[in-house]
């Protein structure tokens, strides 16, 4: 179950997951691709009542972190669209960070779960046939008993950052999940693709993936428009977080851990 702590690092293997073609990436997975899109999804609306476990005030209060967060970014890096010269994938990854960290922030003083985000993770599989570095990595922390230094460290969830939330971008991220999920032992993992403006959620459970519909994290105007609106249409990136943070990873007993 997880990974040690000390696990190399330099091992090398044989497909990095960005150079996987299509074919392979399926039969890797076990699914097809076409297929897998036409399959029901995971309902925003079911997510949102999942993610009250961790308590109504605090997902309330999340959001209105997470809202105040994209309002910063949005002034100090303007609105993520390729049209916008000069921007680039980093500023991605720089919303995505925003975003993140105040999630995790609030989960984390809410919890006994030490999950920490790891930047530019090298994920390889098991036989070492597939892998590669993934930008947003959250893994838990465990302490191994009778240790205080040792701990094992256990896949909660992937983000992976690119132009669209479709084609490439999804395929790369299910192979990270499955190879993280292969690492754990059992479970379910979980992993986002964004573009920074739009985000879907994927699960996996050792045996199938499941996923939601493409949903909007933030929207042109929001300075203007208001915080209500945000709230009530673009405020599922958070649920969705709390819901892979709560059940990502090996849950040793069920429910959270609060802390007292």
């Amino acid at each position: 179950m997880g990974e040690s702590m000390s696990t190399k690092r330099n091992l090398k293997y044989t497909t990095l997951y960005s150079k996987m073609t299509l074919e392979d990436a399926e039969k890797t997975l076990g699914l097809n691709f076409m297929m897998f899109e036409q399959k029901k999804t995971m309902t925003l609306d079911d997510i949102r009542s999942e993610a009250l476990r961790l308590g109504k005030n605090i997902v309330e209060e999340m959001k209105e972190t997470v809202y105040s967060r994209i309002l910063e970014y949005l002034a100090v890096e303007g609105y993520p669209v390729e049209s916008v010269g000069g921007f680039k994938e980093a500023n991605v990854n720089d919303l995505v960070l925003y975003i993140l960290a105040s999630i995790l922030y609030q989960f984390k003083c809410s919890t006994s779960r030490n999950v920490i985000i790891e930047r530019e993770k090298e994920i390889i599989s098991k036989d070492t046939q597939t892998g590669g570095n993934e930008e947003f990595v959250l893994v838990d922390l465990i302490s191994v008993a009778g240790s205080e230094d040792a701990c094992v460290y256990n896949y909660v969830l992937v983000i992976e950052c690119k132009r669209s939330v479709y084609g490439i971008g999804k395929q790369q991220c299910m192979l990270a999940m499955r190879d993280m999920r292969g690492h754990n032992g059992r479970g379910e993992v979980y992993g986002f693709v964004t573009t920074g403006e739009d985000w879907q959620m994927i699960k996996f459970d050792g045996s199938s993936f499941t996923q939601t519909d493409k949903f909007a994290a933030l929207f042109r105007n929001m300075k203007h428009e208001g915080r209500e609106e945000w709230l009530k249409n673009n405020s599922a990136v958070v649920d969705c977080m709390v819901v892979a943070l709560l059940n990502g990873g090996v849950i040793m007993k069920k429910g959270v851990a609060a802390k007292e």
